[in-house]
């Protein structure tokens, strides 16, 4: 096999923490195939050829778009990046379709897609790219002007896609309960504006989308906690540095863990490090 074939496929196979198995299943051929073509037992045949450009192009964009490579990616990443790569290479014609990094944010400043543009992918693949694309904004270089730009993206994406509950959740639980006053935090948001969406979201979760017992006592926790945090007189003005932040919730998270409300769904709730939950719990 011509050496710099080889090359690029050790370069796929390490860099995006490939196993064989992946490689064989992108490629299309068995995973001893591949093995063959590596250790120089075997040639690819033209198509296999044209498919290992293809596939490099394609990876190329990903990386130019933004997205994680090598130790960042997680086992989910890998499975999801195969999947898009098997669709991509399906897709004859590319003309007019947004692909991987062009689907939300590829320029510094948020814009809404238009309505007129059509994104053919099936949507498992669009929540993919929305996901990953909402994971390497970085939130410091926005403006408020901005952010507002960007939560209408947000929540544009999450009316154009078709999700099944556990996807919307897969977005709504990292960016709106994880993220939500970080984003207030550093942009000196409303603070009662975000946790009231956020209370309508868990609404929306907790009579709209079948749940599970132990799902449905979270949400319930959940919404107890911000609902406490709302009271308090030291949270109805938003924060411009998270020191101020974490002083003005220290008496509402004391309480809530007296009620026994456990520190994990505290700290995931309302953003609070590990750190600092361990030192609130050791000073009640």
């Amino acid at each position: 096999m011509n050496n710099t074939l080889v090359l690029k496929i050790k370069f796929i196979k390490d860099n995006f923490a490939f196993s064989d198995q992946q490689l064989a299943i992108i490629f299309n051929v068995s995973r001893k195939t591949v093995h063959n073509w590596i250790t120089g037992k075997s040639k690819p045949n033209t198509k296999s050829v044209k498919r290992l450009v293809d596939i490099t192009q394609i990876l190329v964009e990903w990386v130019e778009s933004g997205y994680p490579i090598s130790d960042q990616l997680g086992v989910l990443d890998v499975e999801n990046l195969v999947e898009l790569l098997k669709y991509e290479l399906s897709t004859s014609v590319k003309d007019g379709v947004l692909c991987m990094g062009s689907f939300l944010l590829l320029e510094s400043e948020p814009k809404i897609i238009e309505s007129s543009v059509i994104d053919t992918r099936p949507d498992h693949l669009k929540l993919i790219s929305f996901k990953h694309n909402l994971k390497n904004i970085n939130l410091d270089e926005l403006s408020r002007e901005t952010l507002d730009i960007l939560l209408l993206q947000i929540d544009h994406n999450l009316s154009v896609i078709t999700l099944t509950p556990e996807q919307r959740n897969l977005i709504i639980s990292p960016y709106y309960f994880t993220k939500n006053l970080i984003i207030i935090d550093v942009f000196k948001f409303e603070y009662d504006r975000v946790v009231k969406e956020t209370l309508i979201e868990i609404d929306s979760n907790l009579f709209t989308t079948p749940l599970s017992d132990a799902d449905r006592n979270k949400y319930i926790q959940q919404k107890y906690i911000l609902t406490e945090c709302r009271k308090a007189d030291s949270l109805q003005t938003g924060f411009s540095n998270k020191a101020d932040y974490y002083s003005a919730i220290a008496p509402v998270i004391k309480r809530l863990l007296t009620e026994g409300i456990p520190s994990l769904l505290i700290s995931k709730t309302l953003s609070i490090p590990k750190k600092i939950m361990e030192q609130l719990a050791s000073d009640r």
